[in-house]
């Protein structure tokens, strides 16, 4: 799966092969809309592969937490939003029917857990790979 997400993405991708940058796996499961836990303590997100998915117009959205419980995991919000509606504000990717990285904005911090979320249930499991800095 990560071979054909690097096919697609091209010179960039081989960069990134290039420069060693760890990679985690994390995974939505069929007819799911979350990922399980992504333990970043360790390091800084930079970016998230996100496979072939349902839906054309397909969100990707970064939950964060504090630690692994489940009612601490909340929706990351772009900082200085000029928005009102709470739903407009969140840190998200449009991300399509899928093969794209979604760049993480480097001057926000990441949070020691994240969770990945979509809009739409999918038909099938759902691989991601996140890549990131170790610190």
């Amino acid at each position: 799966m990560l071979k054909h997400l690097f096919e697609s993405l091209g010179a960039y991708a081989e960069r990134v092969l290039a420069a060693g940058m760890p990679v985690v796996n994390a995974s939505i499961p069929i007819s799911g809309f979350v990922s399980g836990d992504i333990d970043l303590r360790q390091g800084q997100l930079c970016a998230i592969f996100v496979p072939t998915m349902n839906g054309a117009t397909a969100l990707l959205t970064v939950m964060g937490g504090f630690d692994t419980t489940s009612a601490n995991f909340l929706r990351c919000v772009r900082e200085n939003n000029p928005v009102t509606t709470a739903a407009l504000g969140d840190l998200r990717w449009l991300t399509g029917t899928g093969s794209r990285m979604a760049l993480w904005p480097s001057p926000y911090p990441t949070p020691p857990y994240v969770r990945l979320e979509t809009d739409v249930a999918q038909t099938g499991a759902r691989s991601f790979q996140i890549l990131y800095k170790a610190r």
